[in-house]
């Protein structure tokens, strides 16, 4: 029994297939591209297209991304492929169009624009304007949702400020390191010291500081006691170190600050005086002065310290070496 229905419309698709690959008839084979329930005959016939209205219709409305990206692949329309690789929910179509996208002005709109972060940020490379870019980069690396897509736009920032506010405020800790692993400006890391959200962000800032002056003003300033710690280990100025040493609030600050001073007196003052036992304990520990060492065997209040004093009097005393060789 014979029927009306076309060659390109049975349900055979292998049969189908056949009869588009036959047909030359642009008019039919639009309306096969548009109209046919089978998504590899649509497929197949927009391959044979040559109308690029035709295309643009389909690479805006069809519902299978597979004949969306084959419309895209013989579209010439810049304008329509800019709104392809800026709107288009498959990836792979955004992908295949911005491919294709020649014209500045719309690349910049992509970059600017586009719901894929990676989208962004190929369209920013692909203009080579390093200002330009650099700007696309800052803007995805603060505001885009996937944090791997913060973490590729942080791995080509090189403003400075950017990566501080990026290491500061991002909510993923690897996307904050990465930041942090590529600032090199003093400011911008004292910033991230003193202000960042997450801690362990905060004490690597510490780490990579070296301006003294800035790591003087986080000891004195800062808000997050292991902050300050970790600036002091830093410290090499022992001016700083005795004001500290002897000043300052933390008994952990006082006694790392007195552990790097080269000052021995300064550290026989803090041994002796520092109102903290465990102070007073470890700094004994460091000392050699046998004066010192005695007056704190009889003198300190606590008897570990005391104790301390005299084994490490004992310790540090110089043992004699007779003619024979032999220790007494």
């Amino acid at each position: 029994m014979k029927t009306d229905r076309p060659e390109w419309d049975n349900p055979n698709r292998t049969i189908a297939l056949i009869a588009v690959r036959k047909l030359t008839d642009q008019q039919e084979l639009a309306h096969i591209a548009t109209e046919a329930q089978n998504e590899m005959v649509r497929r197949e016939a927009v391959e044979r297209v040559t109308d690029q209205s035709v295309l643009a219709d389909v690479a805006k409305n069809d519902k299978e991304w597979r004949v969306r990206r084959a419309a895209i692949e013989k579209l010439t329309d810049q304008k329509l492929l800019a709104d392809s690789a800026k709107t288009d929910n498959s990836k792979d179509v955004r992908w295949a169009a911005f491919d294709r996208l020649t014209d500045r002005n719309l690349l910049a709109d992509v970059a600017l624009h586009a719901q894929n972060g990676y989208v962004r940020l190929e369209a920013a490379d692909k203009l080579d304007d390093r200002y330009f870019v650099q700007k696309i980069y800052a803007a995805v690396a603060k505001h885009d949702e996937d944090w791997y897509v913060r973490q590729k736009a942080v791995k080509g920032l090189t403003d400075q400020p950017a990566l501080a506010e990026v290491a500061k405020n991002d909510t993923y800790r690897g996307v904050c390191l990465e930041a942090l692993h590529k600032l090199t400006d003093q400011r911008a890391l004292a910033d991230v010291a003193r202000n960042g959200e997450d801690c362990d962000v905060r004490r690597v800032a510490v780490m990579k500081l070296t301006d003294q002056s800035m790591l003087v003003d986080l000891i004195r300033n800062s808000e997050d006691l292991e902050v300050r710690r970790k600036a002091v280990s830093e410290v090499t100025d022992q001016k700083v170190l005795v004001d500290l040493a002897e000043n300052d609030e933390d008994s952990d600050v006082r006694r790392m600050a007195a552990g790097k001073l080269t000052d021995q007196s300064v550290r026989a003052k803090v041994a002796k005086n520092d109102k903290d036992r465990f102070v007073r304990f470890v700094i004994v520990g460091e000392l050699t002065d046998q004066s010192v060492l005695a007056d704190i065997a009889k003198n300190d209040e606590d008897c570990l310290v005391r104790l301390r004093a005299v084994e490490r009097g004992k310790s540090s005393r110089p043992r004699c070496i007779g003619r024979c060789g032999k220790k007494r």
